[in-house]
């Protein structure tokens, strides 16, 4: 069933928020005894599993913790198919050690465990509609870019900021508007 509704921003970021929190907590609890699993086969007993509230990327490895991190308000716009395989990708990264980034020896690591040898997963999320509260865009309307935080920084640059490849309809022309 498709229902669609007119309403503005913050009632988007309320249904996106009712929505992920359909997804109950067997279904998380399935992605943690999944992420465990793949855990306990490829790594030692040092590491664990660990949610975390990122808005801009799937999963993270961090080597100082030792913890293999997905994202839950992202986990809950993707399959079960995703999940694993950027469980793996992160797998990979604790495999091949700090400094092998996305290169050779992550890849073939990556490719013997069963992950996809890719940069970055594609992530089927608007970032409006995952809590961005600020936008970039030029006086027509365009948007370039979404912010989770007031960026103080970029505000006081604006008058002497463009959008790279179209600096003479974006100079001076771009505005931070709250969403």
């Amino acid at each position: 069933m498709i229902l669609l509704i007119q309403m503005n921003s913050s009632h988007h970021i309320i249904l996106i928020w009712i929505l992920q929190n359909l997804m109950n907590s067997t279904e998380y609890q399935h992605i943690e005894n999944l992420a465990q699993a793949l855990i306990d086969r490829w790594l030692n007993s040092d590491w664990e599993f660990r949610w975390d509230r990122a808005k801009t990327r799937l999963g993270l490895c961090d080597f100082q913790r030792k913890t293999i991190q997905l994202s839950r308000p992202l986990a809950a716009q993707q399959n079960e198919q995703q999940m694993r395989d950027t469980l793996l990708h992160e797998i990979a990264h604790a495999l091949a050690g700090p400094r092998a980034g996305h290169g050779k020896k992550w890849q073939a690591i990556a490719r013997q465990i069963g992950a996809t040898p890719q940069r970055c997963a594609e992530i089927s999320a608007d970032p409006e509609h995952i809590g961005a509260r600020y936008v970039l865009k030029d006086q027509q309307g365009n948007i370039y870019k979404y912010y989770y935080r007031k960026p103080t920084r970029t505000i006081q640059r604006l008058q002497q900021s463009w959008i790279r490849g179209r600096k003479k309809q974006t100079f001076g022309q771009l505005i931070i508007e709250k969403i």
